[in-house]
């Protein structure tokens, strides 16, 4: 695994400064983590919900069909 991009732009700057924003560099790759499990649940809910929707879909085309093929033998 690579080495994340927070801990090499902390190592690149000097030390001083290094030191100064560690805590930040830190939240920021916690926050980074916490965005990337977000928007992969959130992907994932989104595509368990458009196959959802595409098999009511499904069903209720297949649902008017029947009705209408129904309603023609009437």
């Amino acid at each position: 695994m690579t080495q994340s991009f927070w801990k090499e732009a902390a190592a690149s700057l000097p030390p001083q400064v290094a030191r100064r924003y560690a805590a930040a560099f830190e939240k920021a790759e916690v926050y980074e983590q916490l965005l990337d499990r977000i928007i992969g649940a959130w992907c994932s809910a989104g595509s368990k919900l458009m196959t959802s929707c595409k098999a009511a879909s499904q069903r209720l085309r297949n649902a008017g069909r029947s009705r209408r093929n129904a309603a023609q033998r009437l």
